[in-house]
């Protein structure tokens, strides 16, 4: 049998390339088909048996973890959207300067100010 590594092989025809975005038709046999993702490398040793342990546990737990805080924002979010939809249109004493009412402000209230609903001046 003779030793087929010595001769150069026949070249085979190739059809022309197309370029991208020239709108060379949709047919089936168009597209080229994609590579498959080479598979990840297996653990060697004990050593890479550990590793790949801890990247496991890492993963699942950091997938619990996002998925647990995206529940929790959306949860956050609808609570705060209720309490936002109960209430008034317009609260009664607005703590403004200038326009609050110094006996229905909870500030001179609470610090007994001259003026405050609970002073004994009056």
């Amino acid at each position: 049998m003779a030793d087929r590594r010595s001769q150069p092989q026949a070249k085979r025809a190739q059809a022309p390339r197309r370029k991208a975005g020239s709108g060379g038709g949709g047919t089936a046999g168009s597209r080229k088909a994609r590579r498959r993702r080479a598979a990840a490398p297996r653990p060697r040793g004990l050593f890479g048996w550990i590793a790949y342990g801890v990247r496991l546990v890492f993963r699942i737990i950091w997938g619990l973890i996002w998925r647990g805080a995206v529940a929790v924002m959306l949860i956050l979010a609808a609570a705060t959207g209720y309490y936002y939809m109960q209430l008034p249109e317009e609260v009664g004493a607005v703590a403004t300067p200038g326009r609050a009412d110094p006996s229905r402000c909870w500030i001179a209230t609470a610090m007994s100010l001259p003026g405050a609903a609970n002073s004994s001046a009056g």
